[in-house]
């Protein structure tokens, strides 16, 4: 059994999509002979943005998980602004910012390097160099955001000459919503300086899809030693069919959706329906951090009756959700950076088998994977004649026989993270053989 220290700032009880992937990959990498030991941020110094007390249940009994101080930056800005005002990611809970949230996005952007989450970073070494010390360890693996995690690895393949993997769960300087820190030249040529180095120094890295690992080989003029893994699903949270509405045609969304996401076309369309068919009976449910933006656009379209915000939900309560539905929506921020956007909520909308409607143009990453595992379909925003047929063909479908509208196809199998962690601990022995 291979022994690797695993650093994630993101774990149980921290909520969101960050946390999924490596509380999964931690539960099955053991069985097949990778043995991880899970480094993280002592709760009571995070600056969690999201909670979800039920992901502690799935931290398996006999992985060990050491959990560190850090000096967090951002309470400070949780102290002045409220504790519920902790920027989410793009800022959706920002929508109409004021002068003191401008300067704080400024203060993160340009004063702060990679990111303000770097107070972890000592305590963290200090935990890692007792363990490396007292184990067997073989490698070391960083995932981020935030990407500060990464310079962890960085000072313990130098210290220790271990192997090094870094897996990126989203780009770096490409991410979607790097303007929105406001960063000067200056700063931003230190964070390449810092991403390049990063890239060069890492023994492999890991990331979630073709664009982002297209956007690391350019920059490192090789692909060599750059693997996509993606986010995937659990295996176990989609082992009964789905629940599928009789009475009304309900459509869910989960996650955070600030104001640059843009759902206005399936607005529009849903409120033409109901005017064009007295029949359609419809229901939107929104499940997680909603922009006040994005709510003003549903009081102005007129179809607050149509849309229910349901708040944030710990995941498992989100899951049920999803399997209660009969179509789910998928909108990525409409940014020049959308086609290497992958909400890793994807797969979980995939393993339902219910048709997914996707917001988005036609060359995005989450274009490719719905059209490879016949999950549903992709529109443009500005294509609201198809939305509408698309939503009028499902609706009537599901009207005649509401089991019909599930896909077949299991495709989207290949995602499961049983198969990611297998795949990973493969590439990781031989690695380390």
């Amino acid at each position: 059994m291979h022994k690797v220290l695993v650093f994630t700032y993101y774990w149980p009880p921290s909520g969101g999509p960050a946390v999924q992937r490596w509380l999964s990959l931690s539960q099955l990498l053991p069985e097949f002979g990778i043995e991880p030991i899970i480094i993280t941020v002592d709760p009571a110094s995070a600056s969690y943005v999201l909670l979800d007390q039920s992901l502690e249940k799935r931290v398996p009994e006999k992985l060990r998980v050491y959990k560190t101080k850090s000096f967090e930056v951002l309470t400070l800005y949780q102290r002045l602004m409220g504790k519920d005002k902790l920027p989410t990611a793009g800022f959706a809970n920002e929508s109409e910012p004021g002068i003191l949230q401008k300067a704080m996005r400024w203060i993160r952007g340009n004063l702060f390097f990679p990111d303000p989450r770097k107070g972890w970073n000592r305590y963290a070494l200090q935990k890692a160099r007792e363990v490396i010390r007292t184990e067997d360890i073989k490698a070391v693996i960083t995932a981020g955001p935030p990407q500060s995690t990464h310079l962890i690895g960085e000072r313990l393949q130098s210290e220790f000459n271990l192997f090094w993997l870094c897996d990126f769960h989203d780009a770096w300087t490409n991410v979607w919503y790097y303007d929105e820190l406001m960063k000067t030249n200056w700063a931003k040529n230190i964070d390449l300086r810092t991403e390049q180095r990063v890239l060069e120094k890492a023994d492999h890295i890991i990331t979630v899809g073709n664009q982002i690992k297209d956007d690391f080989s350019q920059k490192l003029g090789s692909e060599k030693k750059i693997r996509i893994h993606s986010m995937g699903y659990d295996d176990d949270l989609f082992d009964t069919r789905p629940e599928v509405p009789r009475d009304v045609f309900t459509i869910t969304y989960t996650g955070t959706m600030a104001d640059n996401y843009e759902p206005e076309a399936l607005f529009k369309a849903l409120s033409q329906l109901r005017k064009q068919h007295s029949e359609f009976v419809c229901k939107v449910q929104l499940v997680g951090l909603i922009s006040e933006g994005i709510q003003k656009k549903v009081e102005e379209l007129g179809i607050a009756d149509l849309v229910e915000l349901k708040g944030y939900m710990p995941h498992v309560r989100a899951i049920e959700c999803l399997k209660q539905s009969c179509m789910l929506l998928l909108v990525s921020p409409n940014t020049p950076q959308a086609k290497m956007i992958i909400p890793g909520k994807i797969y979980e909308y995939m393993a339902t088998g219910i048709p997914i409607l996707n917001l988005a143009t036609q060359d995005t990453e989450t274009a490719r994977i719905i059209n490879e595992c016949e999950g549903g379909a992709t529109f443009s925003r500005d294509n609201l004649q198809q939305i509408k047929e698309y939503l009028w063909s499902n609706f009537t479908k599901w009207s005649e026989k509401p089991e019909s509208i599930l896909s077949t196809s299991k495709a989207y199998k290949k995602y499961s993270r049983r198969r990611e962690a297998e795949e990973l601990a493969d590439s990781l022995k031989n690695q380390l053989s």
